[in-house]
């Protein structure tokens, strides 16, 4: 592999191909997207005795404690649902 040859394969690859304006070729590899609404990360507090209380919660209903949250945090917002609407009408476009 001569000069030209190494040259022509370190410019399609990395910093090189970013500062050329080069694209990199999309990866095969991985789990394919899906065109579906994903979890967002987020952080929050809560007091110690609370998550304690979560957690054996969760542990009997076997599902994660990530899972038991978001399950309570849906059922609060079809509760107030009016509420969301009421706020989406203010703040709509």
């Amino acid at each position: 592999m001569g000069f030209k040859d190494r040259e022509h394969k370190r410019a399609g690859s990395g910093v090189v191909a970013a500062i050329a304006g080069k694209e990199k070729k999309p990866s095969i590899m991985g789990r394919p997207k899906v065109d579906r609404e994903t979890q967002a990360r987020i952080t929050f507090s809560m007091l110690p005795s609370l998550h304690d209380k979560i957690k054996k919660i969760a542990y009997i209903e076997r599902m994660s404690v990530s899972k038991v949250v978001a399950k309570c945090l849906e059922e609060y917002a079809s509760k107030h649902a009016d509420k969301i609407a009421e706020y989406d009408s203010l703040f709509s476009k």
